[in-house]
């Protein structure tokens, strides 16, 4: 261009871009390859340029600027400008190149990392990028979570951050010197650890797996980023994926319990059963009947038992999956407690206890049976557990709805904020108890007793023929009514045990 910024020179390149032949523009001035909007920006800029110092200005240090080519369609560029005198004229040239291509390219980078974010982002189990020093160089919100942290916070940290091991005495706590990741990043080999321990930033810590996984560069790529290509594969980094097994350890605990007492209960019972039937068949009893019918009887008892084990375990899963529906009709509160206490009373009489009854007329809405149940398995337990010569009593009394939230006492479907509602001030229920003075409950067990299996004592299902099923039947049944249980117990002086159903004229919006 002249100083009038009027072309004067376009060569082939030019032509090939703009679509112009060198004739079509030749003084034509440069707005004729700009697009319009930019056209006094770019006059401005030129003498502005005119007037500096300096010869010449690199590719790339104006921001991006456009072109118009002959067809009207425009495109991104970068340019260079320099200026020289010639014969006491400016003359002004510009080195152009059309980055469209590279412009594409650099979007479809962007939309592809950004997929690839979106993706980790997305993922449930934490992920962790590593360099080579171990610093973590990414984190997915699941990571930050898990951890405790913002992901701001973890960025540029070790990753000793969260195996850091003088926190606590646990085995599985480790720094990353004696860890599987250090070793992932040394010798390029992914490694998989089933138990670990990870730290939160408040200073908790919980069990998790992960896998670490190096990240290889190949020597093609080495070279196709410019670097002096290495002869093998290269180890830039590491990504830790790691996963919360709390809830997992917690349910292959209890699956070990489950194992453990069932597998007693039903073992103890065929034996008997197998032992006795055996000694009948060879017949070397045949000449002893009292023996023979004593045999005959531990094999009734035992096979009784190994049916109400097998009753407990459907009962009580049926009714928590809601494939029991309860068959609730009016009844009466105290003839449901007059039954039970009958059914008991033989059972109590042998046992050598008093069962005392108290009872009250409340008309509830209910599946007697299920009531029935409940109040003689809790009986059954209070006679159990106490010694000859004690008292078993049971009764009822019609109360108003108690916001027991404070309590924590919670073991109802209903949540507080439910049970406030239901629990006005015009709410009546009634509320039954039995007690014993028997051994008591420790108050780390007040709680886990309702669940499945669960003795005070692990002895207790070998001394007592228990399941460890009844308790949690009597809740899954008082739940579903609508109502809640719960105990109360002295270690050495008794428990008693409480549960409480809406009165019938109180649930008419619970059919």
């Amino acid at each position: 261009m002249d100083a009038n910024q009027r072309i004067i020179l376009f060569n082939q390149g030019a032509e090939k871009i703009f679509g112009y032949s060198a004739a079509e523009v030749m003084n034509q001035p440069l707005g004729k390859l700009l697009p319009q909007q930019f056209e006094e920006i770019h006059r401005q800029h030129v003498e502005k340029f005119g007037k500096s110092c300096g010869k010449a200005r690199k590719m790339g240090e104006r921001r991006e600027i456009y072109g118009r080519r002959a067809d009207g369609s425009e495109f991104p560029g970068e340019a260079s400008i320099s200026k020289l005198e010639v014969g006491g004229e400016t003359i002004f040239t510009t080195i152009l190149r059309d980055i469209s291509d590279r412009k594409a390219a650099q979007a479809a980078l962007e939309r592809l990392s950004h997929q690839n974010e979106l993706i980790l982002n997305s993922v449930g189990e934490g992920l962790c990028g590593l360099d080579l020093q171990a610093n973590i160089t990414f984190v997915n919100p699941a990571a930050a979570k898990l951890l405790g942290y913002k992901i701001e916070e973890l960025i540029g940290q070790s990753i000793d951050t969260i195996l850091q091991q003088d926190k606590s005495n646990a085995e599985e706590s480790i720094g990353l010197k004696s860890s599987p990741i250090d070793e992932s990043l040394r010798d390029g080999i992914v490694h998989q650890v089933r138990k670990a321990i990870f730290w939160r930033r408040d200073g908790s810590n919980f069990p998790v797996e992960y896998v670490a996984t190096p990240i290889l560069r190949s020597p093609t790529e080495v070279a196709f980023s410019g670097r002096k290509s290495p002869t093998k594969t290269e180890i830039i980094g590491a990504v830790i994926a790691f996963r919360d097994i709390t809830e997992r350890q917690i349910v292959e605990r209890m699956k070990d319990e489950f194992i453990s007492v069932v597998s007693h209960e039903l073992r103890t019972p065929l034996t008997s059963i197998h032992g006795s039937l055996g000694m009948l068949a060879s017949g070397l009893l045949s000449t002893q009947p009292e023996k023979s019918q004593r045999l005959l009887e531990i094999a009734v008892d035992s096979t009784e038992r190994l049916v109400r084990l097998i009753n407990d375990i459907l009962d009580v899963e049926r009714i928590e999956s809601g494939k029991v529906t309860m068959a609730k009709v009016s009844c009466n509160a105290g003839d449901l407690i007059e039954q039970a206490a009958d059914t008991m009373q033989a059972i109590a009489d042998k046992a050598g206890v008093t069962l005392s009854v108290s009872t009250v007329s409340a008309q509830l809405w209910a599946d007697p049976d299920r009531i029935i149940q409940t109040l003689t398995n809790l009986l059954s337990n209070a006679i159990k557990f106490s010694s000859r010569g004690d008292t078993v009593w049971l009764s009822a009394q019609i109360t108003a709805a108690e916001d027991r939230s404070s309590r924590g006492e919670w073991n109802s479907t209903f949540s507080p904020a439910q049970e406030h509602t239901r629990s006005g001030a015009n709410m009546k229920q009634i509320l039954f108890k039995v007690k014993d003075q028997g051994r008591g409950i420790p108050a780390d067990k007040l709680e886990t007793i309702f669940e499945r299996f669960q003795q005070v004592d692990v002895s207790d299902s070998r001394n007592s023929e228990g399941t460890g099923l009844g308790l949690a039947i009597c809740r899954s049944i008082v739940q579903q009514h609508g109502g809640k249980i719960w105990v109360e117990s002295t270690l050495g002086k008794g428990s008693t045990f409480y549960f409480t159903l809406p009165l019938k004229q109180s649930v008419t919006n619970y059919p």
